[in-house]
């Protein structure tokens, strides 16, 4: 089982869940929170950081997007102990 982590979780509005059987139906649910953009950028697979940058950055999957970057998948054991 895993959870999906978000942080920084002070908000009062913390979005973290467990009981994810796989890694891939966290990454599902962290989709849900991702901004228009990241949505973008998942969807066409790169991103673009700005710009003056052409360089292309592969995404392959939610945690690699810039919103992402506030996610952690972490087994249901892990985040127990935390």
């Amino acid at each position: 089982m895993f959870t999906a982590m978000y942080l920084p979780s002070t908000d009062g509005k913390n979005p973290t869940q467990s009981g994810f059987l796989t890694e891939a139906d966290a990454e599902e649910y962290i989709k849900k929170y991702l901004c228009k953009i990241c949505k973008k950028d998942l969807e066409q697979g790169f991103m673009i950081w700005d710009e003056e940058d052409s360089e292309k950055y592969s995404i392959d999957g939610p945690l690699d997007t810039q919103c992402g970057a506030e996610w952690y998948i972490i087994t249901d054991k892990e985040y127990n102990e935390v």
